[in-house]
């Protein structure tokens, strides 16, 4: 049975990828789980300068899963090119990398600096709901609920890097339909649906989250 599948100009030998964030840079898991079976390697998500992240507790189990709260921890685009890229490069399956910023000229600086060093395609996270200054607009919390600001960066973004582009969206917004027509206008040749849904968990003794 075929199980190929073509994503803009990246071909993976099935459809089934890992998702940002989830699976680290990949080298964390090889001794678990055979890598030539997945169709695509998608990093966490790296932006121009390292993050701390958010203070701990990030994580929080519920009876319904898991709730996080990470804030894009990640050791910045230099040190990615330099230490996980090498890395990631010598495994048996295509690697997307997920990129984010502040603004337009940060994503694509990204985006120009990946396509430098040949990455096949980029995961334009628009959609991380606990982080800070990750939109265009004041009116909104972050890129993937505005839809002029999605279809900006992905047309910036598709300006000045070759490769396959997939945006990331939201679930927390009122039409998703819109965003997503935003993306594919703004020249992406992929939805990834949907990121992380934002979530509270009460401890119902301290009634505080």
């Amino acid at each position: 049975m075929k199980l190929s599948v073509t994503i803009g100009k990246l071909t993976l030998r099935n459809p089934v990828t890992v998702a940002s964030g989830t699976f680290g840079y990949a080298e964390e898991y090889a001794e678990l789980i055979d890598l030539k079976k997945i169709g695509a390697i998608v990093t966490k998500t790296i932006t121009a300068e390292p993050r701390p992240g958010n203070p701990p507790p990030r994580l929080a189990e519920t009876p319904a899963g898991m709730i996080n709260a990470i804030g894009l921890q990640n050791e910045g685009i230099e040190d990615f090119i330099q230490k996980k890229l090498p890395l990631l490069r010598e495994l048996p399956a295509p690697v997307i990398v997920s990129i984010s910023g502040c603004s337009v000229e940060e994503f694509v600086r990204l985006a120009k600096c990946l396509g430098q060093e040949k990455v096949e395609a980029l995961e334009l996270n628009f959609s991380c709901p606990n982080v800070k200054g990750h939109t265009l607009s004041e009116k909104v919390k972050m890129f993937a609920q505005d839809a002029d600001a999605v279809r900006e960066v992905t047309a910036a973004v598709r300006k000045a890097y070759s490769g396959t582009i997939i945006a990331k969206l939201s679930p927390a917004v009122t039409d998703i339909t819109e965003i997503a027509k935003a993306a594919e206008n703004g020249g992406c040749d992929a939805l990834s649906l949907i990121n992380t849904l934002p979530a509270m968990a009460v401890d119902l003794k301290t009634r505080r989250p």
